[in-house]
Order: C-alpha cells, then sequence, then structure tokens
C-alpha cells in the first residue's frame, strides 16, 4: 500500500511561466554511460499555488533576474540542437514531480530496505523508487 501511495504522489511540476520556460518534451540523453529509462534529479525548488495555499514543485522562470533560468534545469532536460534532432539519443520524455517533502530520509530508505525483503519482484518496478534509490545514490 505504501508503494502505491509513493505513485498517487508523483505528479506534474507547476510550471512558472510557460511561455519562455517550457519543459522540453524531447532530450538527449547522450551523456549517460547507457540508455537509462529515467533521469532524476533532487530539487528544493518551489512555488506557492496561491488557490490552495500549499507550496508545489515548480519548473521556475524569473524574467526580471540576471539569471532567468536555474542552472539544474538546462542539464536535467536540455532542448536537442537543430543538428541532434533526428540522432538515437533523442528520446520523448515527460517531467514527474513526487509531492513529498525531504524524501530523501533515512525513516523512507528505511522503510524501503524493510521492504525489499518481502516485496523484491515489485519494489524496483516503482518509478518513485527507483526516483528515491538513484537520487540517493548520486547525492
Amino acid at each position: 500500500a505504501a508503494l502505491d501511495l509513493l505513485e498517487v504522489l508523483k505528479t506534474e511540476p507547476r510550471i512558472h511561466d510557460i511561455h519562455n520556460n517550457p519543459i522540453s518534451n524531447r532530450t538527449s540523453l547522450w551523456w549517460f554511460p547507457s540508455n537509462m529509462p529515467m533521469r532524476m534529479t533532487y530539487q528544493p525548488d518551489t512555488g506557492l499555488q496561491p488557490d490552495k495555499g500549499i507550496w508545489w514543485p515548480t519548473w521556475k522562470y524569473d524574467r526580471l533576474a540576471e539569471v532567468k533560468v536555474p542552472a539544474w534545469q538546462a542539464r536535467f532536460v536540455p532542448v536537442p540542437t537543430q543538428g541532434q534532432v533526428r540522432q538515437d539519443h533523442i528520446y520523448e520524455v515527460d517531467c514527474k514531480v513526487l509531492i513529498i517533502p525531504n524524501i530523501l530520509d533515512v525513516d523512507v530508505i528505511m522503510a524501503i530496505a524493510r521492504i525489499w525483503e518481502y516485496n523484491d519482484d515489485k519494489l524496483f518496478k516503482k518509478m518513485t523508487v527507483r526516483a528515491i534509490t538513484n537520487c540517493l545514490w548520486r547525492n
């Protein structure tokens, strides 16, 4: 049940300014050592959702700032250049966020480790569990 709850809490990020800084739906996965099914990052970028009064993962853009887009966004979903568009390392992508703050927590990792013993065949089929373990390993 906990694994299903994590999947329910996976959603799309709010885009601060869709006209100036959309999330690319195609990107290059060239820099990976192998063909990986997903890319993940652990970022604190959030924005207040005014109608609900909650903080939500946000794809930020600040038109008044000197640096309009956070550097991690260009690294995370690089837009393919004109010459790369038809290359075999360009993929259709879909960006998702997990709306649980501080998910890289010792208690969460210990819970995943305990589940592993009983649900090994189902555990790593879940995108959220793969993202959590990969982010923990890389950060």
